[in-house]
C-alpha cells in the first residue's frame, strides 16, 4: 500500500503553520493560506483528510489515545469516543515506565538509574 506525503504539524499561531516535512526538512513555517493551496493542489484526486492524533498526558509520559480526521471540507470524521480513549489509557499506561526530572546529583540521591532513549 503507498501512502503518499505526510507531513507533521508542530503549531499554528496567527497565520503562520509550523511544520516538519519529511523531503523538505524540520521545523519550517509558512503562511497558513499558501500551505494549504499547495496541499490542496498536490492532493491525490483533490482529496485530503488530516490525520489528527489525540494525546494524553499522564506522570508517565505521553500517550496517544487515537485519531481523528478531517476531511477537505473540514469536517470531522471518525472521532472516537471518551470510552474508547480512556480504554487505551488504561491498557497503555502499565507499559509506560516512570518519568522523573532531575540532576544526576538528584537522581542518584533518590538511587534512579538514569537511561537515555
Amino acid at each position: 500500500m503507498k501512502f503518499g506525503h505526510f507531513v507533521v504539524i508542530n503549531g499554528l499561531k496567527d497565520d503562520t503553520i509550523y511544520y516538519n516535512d519529511p523531503d523538505m526538512g524540520k521545523d519550517l513555517k509558512a503562511n497558513i493560506d499558501n500551505f494549504l493551496n499547495a496541499w490542496e493542489r498536490f492532493s491525490l484526486k483533490g482529496v485530503r483528510i488530516w490525520k489528527v492524533p489525540v494525546l494524553c498526558k499522564t506522570d508517565r509520559g505521553i500517550i496517544i489515545v487515537g485519531e481523528f480526521h478531517i476531511d477537505k471540507d473540514d469536517d470531522y470524521i471518525d472521532v472516537p469516543t471518551k470510552e474508547e480513549m480512556m480504554k487505551t489509557v488504561e491498557l497503555q499506561i502499565n507499559k509506560l515506565p516512570f518519568l522523573y526530572y532531575g540532576t544526576r546529583k538528584e537522581l542518584n540521591k533518590q538511587k534512579i538509574k538514569p537511561i537515555t532513549i
